[in-house]
């Protein structure tokens, strides 16, 4: 996002806060089950641009078209962003079962391997 602030179209917090606010939403409508899930980066930049524009009217500004492009920018990321977090997330899981079921089979092997000792 070095771009958007190096291009002086939002600072920081307006990123911030823009990114937090795209994301949120569209988690949202993505919880509805309305929207394909192909369409989503498309309402992410959308949601961005028109949270774009807000924040140069919020702020007192007249650069609209910035604050358009400012938020095209972000609503892209902010999609590819929270995919990706959710894709690490659920990789994250999937790894952490392999291990428990690993370790389950390495117990069992040794408790039957003990047993037949015993027994």
């Amino acid at each position: 996002m070095e771009i958007i602030t190096d291009l002086n179209l939002a600072t920081a917090g307006e990123l911030a806060l823009s990114g937090f606010l795209i994301a949120l939403i569209v988690q949202g409508i993505k919880s509805t089950g309305k929207v394909s899930n192909n369409f989503i980066p498309l309402v992410s930049m959308a949601i961005g641009v028109v949270i774009g524009i807000v924040a140069v009217v919020a702020t007192h500004d007249t650069n609209y078209v910035g604050g358009a492009v400012s938020g095209l920018i972000i609503g892209a990321g902010t999609s590819g962003m929270v995919d990706l977090a959710k894709g690490t997330i659920k990789t994250a899981r999937v790894v952490k079962t392999n291990k428990e079921v690993k370790q389950a089979k390495t117990i069992e092997k040794a408790v039957s391997k003990y047993l037949k000792e015993r027994g």
